[in-house]
């Protein structure tokens, strides 16, 4: 079955089950050349973390939210674009469900997820083919009680919401200052990250790919392509909700482009957009319930 829209973003490296983070020496982050880097020297990322954690802990005091959402993927030469709804409930366990809809090589097909808090149901659904998971994750955690455990961003997004999304992003990327920007006409800041050094040697380590040892460096050139070297998160200035979050790789010049000296070509690998966002309204619990019926469940 081909792979939908939120199946191939698990392949970015960002959503993958927890596991424990690989105790590996962080090493160097060899960056491409390019104007206007967010981690330029003066600035500080500190102060940009602290922003984003603040957005965090403003959207965990939520007692609903519920939005439109835009999903688009670009990579390997294929194109996904999903739309759908998003809402997340109020508790300590942040209950979320997902629903996408896309079309893909002429067929319809469908994402659903939900998490209540202990385990993650996905239903995928492409033409006639379908498929269905559950996650325990309170289940995983309790097994790995005491261990340092990977919380990679769009994972967090699908079991804590949009506050566990933030935390994650702070956690693995590091910030640079905020832009002034706007947005469809909206006041907005934006934020741009790359990886912190021992977070993206764990990921390389957690997918098998080439691990540095101590003191060496990162080639961000060198990274599987379709790892992201930097995040782009947009924010209202007023209520500092997420209502854009992009994952962009930086590609080196071409043979032309070096000569030209051009700036290096920078993809957007993934994006997620948020809209119409309604705060607060009344959910019925029974939202963040998944009932699998004769369906075959894959644990």
């Amino acid at each position: 079955m081909p792979i939908p829209p939120l199946a191939l973003v698990l392949l970015l490296g960002l959503t993958c089950l927890p596991c424990a983070t690989a105790q590996v020496a962080p090493g160097h982050i060899q960056r491409p050349e390019t104007p206007n880097s967010a981690t330029a020297a003066g600035e500080q990322p500190g102060d940009s973390s602290r922003l984003i954690l603040a957005a965090a802990n403003w959207l965990a005091q939520q007692s609903s939210i519920r939005a439109g959402v835009r999903q688009q993927v670009e990579i390997y030469n294929q194109r996904f674009v999903a739309s759908g709804t998003y809402l997340q409930g109020a508790s300590e366990t942040r209950p979320v469900r997902l629903e996408l809809r896309f079309r893909l090589e002429g067929q319809e097909g469908s994402l659903q997820q939900v998490y209540d808090g202990h385990a993650l149901w996905t239903y995928q659904q492409l033409g006639d083919e379908t498929q269905l998971e559950r996650v325990d994750f309170h289940r995983v955690r309790s097994s790995m009680a005491g261990e340092a455990v990977a919380g990679p961003p769009l994972e967090a997004l699908a079991t804590g919401g949009l506050p566990a999304l933030l935390e994650s992003l702070a956690e693995q990327f590091r910030f640079g200052e905020a832009r002034t920007t706007s947005l469809n006409g909206r006041p907005t800041l934006t934020l741009e990250g790359d990886w912190k050094p021992d977070k993206l040697a764990a990921l390389l380590h957690q997918t098998r790919d080439v691990v540095p040892g101590a003191g060496e460096t990162i080639d961000l050139d060198k990274l599987p392509p379709h790892l992201p070297d930097q995040v782009i998160l947009t924010l209202d200035q007023r209520q500092l909700f997420p209502h854009r979050i992009e994952f962009r790789r930086h590609r080196p010049a071409r043979w032309f482009e070096a000569i030209l000296q051009g700036p290096p070509r920078v993809d957007t690998l993934a994006s997620i957009e948020w809209f119409d966002v309604r705060f607060n309204k009344v959910v019925d619990p029974r939202s963040f319930r998944f009932e699998p019926g004769d369906r075959n469940v894959a644990c």
